[in-house]
């Protein structure tokens, strides 16, 4: 429901367009190991296992290292990280997710996607507005966006059944953290998407216009 919210907002004239944490991390992957772009944004192509596995290896991760690079410069890479090499990533979401956060967050920097987000490499494309950041599932993401944009920031926690129930059994981190930032969000800031289309974006509308 997050990026069917900010669509409803973009298309009423709310919100220029939308930010992405994961947006160069998805750029990064798909070159890197030869994806397409439906293979990162379209969500029953990111499930769907390759044909074969692809092996994790050191010239992969040396290519993400030039390519982070080229939207913020890190100075760290833990020297345990050969241990991820060998690992066998089995679709476009395991991708997504190893890289992101067995590489990126846990062996360089925590916060290089945050930075790269908001980089100058991505805000000089971007006309000046209100943008939605449709992908904040870490603490840190939203405590990010809290303290660089203070009062022009507004969080909201789209709250739909059968993805409360799919967290209820997660266990990547980057779905157990996103029932941490749901208790950042304000009560009325929630938006139940229990219903139709029509009726959620009545729901939405509702919070911004008097």
């Amino acid at each position: 429901g997050k990026d069917t919210c900010a669509d409803i907002l973009i298309n009423n004239g709310l919100a220029k367009g939308k930010l992405s944490f994961a947006g160069p991390l998805k750029k990064i992957c798909v070159e890197v190991f030869n994806l397409t772009v439906e293979h990162v944004h379209d969500q029953t192509l990111k499930e769907k296992e390759f044909v074969e596995p692809i092996i994790l290896t050191e010239r992969h991760l040396e290519h993400i290292n030039f390519l982070m690079a080229k939207y913020k410069s890190f100075s760290y890479v833990d020297p345990d990280y050969y241990k991820l090499i060998g690992t066998q990533l089995v679709s476009p979401r395991h991708v997504l997710q190893f890289i992101g956060l067995q590489y990126i967050r846990n062996c360089i920097d925590n916060d290089w996607h945050l930075n790269a987000a908001f980089s100058k490499k991505v805000l000089e494309n971007l006309e000046s507005g209100t943008y939605c950041v449709t992908d904040a599932r870490f603490v840190n993401e939203f405590n990010f966006l809290q303290i660089n944009l203070g009062s022009d920031f507004n969080g909201f926690y789209i709250e739909r059944p059968y993805a409360e129930e799919i967290l209820e059994k997660a266990t990547h981190q980057s779905e157990l953290e996103v029932c941490e930032v749901r208790k950042l969000i304000s009560k009325e800031n929630i938006i139940y998407n229990d219903c139709s289309p029509e009726e959620l974006e009545i729901r939405l509308l509702n919070r911004f216009i008097e």
